[in-house]
């Protein structure tokens, strides 16, 4: 009994991945975006975070990474409870950077299964589609009834860093959204040169207060290999010095190492924690100090690559930037 109970639960989830499929396919139009059954995200139980006291002067728009790894199912189901956490602490991870500078917004979407990764690009697409077409839903709503003309990040990681990057290549991304945007923090994923072409107000950071810019990395031990966020053409900013050269930033100047505890609160703060250096031959952030065996908690990594500690390692520079950035803003304006 034990085992045809077991077969009949896939079944029913295979069943039900097949007819996601189906609605994916059938709600795209030939340019696999979607045209319909979105998101109601004038409803705040649409939303992650959606900071109920606006006391700042400036706001994020935040995507949270992947955190769904069915291996059946190849959609998020944002109603789903237990991914409902999932995605509430990720953001308190990651998005805490902002915590004291911006009024935190963050969108449920309907991210992908890691599985897709293994679908032929016709379906990856038009399953990826769905998630930007709710980010950018989210983003829209947020920017006509939120924000009230308040300047802004986006910032994201992993598979949240791509919604972003396809929001900003995106043609009602204009002049109008982008004078209000500080900067763009799409970590964990790739930029390349294609991609600021794709949108002629997009560039890439070059020091720690510029404005209107991409920030991104992807980090990795050295010698390491086999990221799956990391592609040919890859950009990247050192986290420590903010520069895009590949001189290495010595770890005294790394203002502190956060890591959490499962559900989103600080744990251990590491003053020091580890160097940084670009490695311009592949666009990889190299991180010498920490043991690769130690930080390889993800099945989905080959040892050595940091993915899911791309801002942990280097959290508190991140943080002291976000302000760096919004003084910058603040004295341009004036």
């Amino acid at each position: 009994m034990k085992f045809y109970s077991k077969y009949f639960k896939n079944t029913i989830k295979l069943l039900a991945s097949l007819a996601i499929l189906l609605i994916v396919v059938s709600c795209c139009n030939e340019n696999n975006s979607v045209v319909d059954d979105s998101i109601d995200y004038s409803k705040k139980a649409n939303w992650v975070a959606q900071s109920q006291t606006i006391d700042k002067d400036v706001d994020v728009f935040f995507v949270y990474p992947t955190i769904f790894g069915d291996t059946n199912m190849l959609l998020m189901d944002i109603n789903d409870t237990t991914l409902r956490i999932s995605a509430n602490y990720a953001v308190k991870k990651q998005a805490s950077i902002f915590n004291g500078s911006c009024n935190i917004f963050a969108p449920y979407y309907r991210q992908v299964s890691m599985t897709v990764l293994s679908k032929e690009k016709k379906v990856q697409d038009s399953l990826i589609s769905v998630g930007f077409s709710d980010v950018k839903s989210a983003f829209y709503y947020y920017l006509d009834s939120l924000n009230n003309g308040r300047s802004f990040f986006i910032a994201g990681h992993s598979q949240g860093s791509e919604m972003l990057l396809k929001l900003l290549k995106d043609k009602d991304f204009n002049n109008d959204v982008y004078k209000n945007m500080i900067a763009a923090y799409l970590i964990g994923y790739t930029v390349t040169d294609d991609d600021l072409k794709a949108n002629p107000l997009l560039k890439l950071a070059q020091d720690s207060t510029d404005l209107g810019v991409i920030i991104t990395y992807n980090t990795q031990a050295p010698g390491a290999s086999g990221s799956p966020v990391l592609y040919e053409g890859a950009h990247c900013i050192n986290p420590i010095s903010w520069s895009t050269t590949g001189k290495i930033a010595q770890k005294d100047k790394n203002l502190g190492a956060v890591f959490f505890t499962n559900n989103g609160e600080i744990d251990t703060i590491i003053p020091k924690f580890t160097s940084a250096q670009i490695d311009l031959s592949t666009g990889a952030l190299l991180a010498a100090e920490p043991n690769p065996h130690y930080y390889n908690v993800s099945k989905s990594f080959p040892i050595g690559i940091y993915h899911v500690f791309d801002y942990n390692f280097f959290y508190n520079n991140l943080k002291k930037n976000v302000n760096d950035r919004i003084n910058s803003f603040e004295e341009k304006r004036k």
